[in-house]
């Protein structure tokens, strides 16, 4: 098995995987409740990157050209959909309203960014990146992303904690 053959199964495989679960998750619950969102958790943020990842790496660089904004946006909506999908399920009193919105910020920063690049340089940008070195806008998705990562997972398991906090408390009584 070559390289470019390692690199396909690996990708194929991962989002077969991603749809299979997200499948099974959705059949499993009869395309009710919860179920939706989690699937979208999981497959929107991910298949998208994993999409980008694979035809940069095998050269299909016509299919990169167009994922390469989409998978540099779309990586950042994992947290604030996972915080919103925690709050749904878990504070009764929740509506999405306008102001929730904001969350998608960071996505549609980075997304505006990528847009900004002119063609040839994002070209240039991921035939750099095929050499394993990150670019500019990938350090600024990764420092997003981290910085997400903390705030988030800070924030959800403070979240968490007070809602098993606030049950044991009416539990007890």
């Amino acid at each position: 098995m070559g390289y470019d053959d390692f690199i396909l199964t690996v990708n194929s495989s991962s989002i077969i995987i991603l749809l299979g679960m997200a499948a099974v998750l959705l059949a499993a619950t009869r395309f009710r409740g919860e179920s939706g969102y989690a699937a979208a958790i999981i497959v929107l943020p991910n298949v998208p990157v994993y999409i980008y990842n694979m035809s940069r790496m095998l050269g299909w660089h016509n299919l990169s050209l167009f994922m390469f904004p989409i998978s540099y946006s779309v990586n950042t909506l994992l947290m604030p959909l996972l915080w919103l999908f925690a709050k749904k399920n878990f504070d009764l009193n929740f509506r999405l309203k306008p102001i929730h919105l904001l969350h998608l910020l960071p996505g549609l920063l980075c997304l505006g960014l990528s847009l900004a690049i002119p063609t040839q340089e994002r070209i240039a940008s991921i035939q750099h990146e095929m050499t394993g070195d990150d670019t500019w806008i990938g350090d600024i998705n990764t420092i997003i992303v981290f910085i997400q990562m903390v705030a988030y997972f800070a924030v959800i398991f403070r979240f968490l904690h007070r809602k098993k906090k606030a049950i044991r408390d009416t539990v007890s009584d």
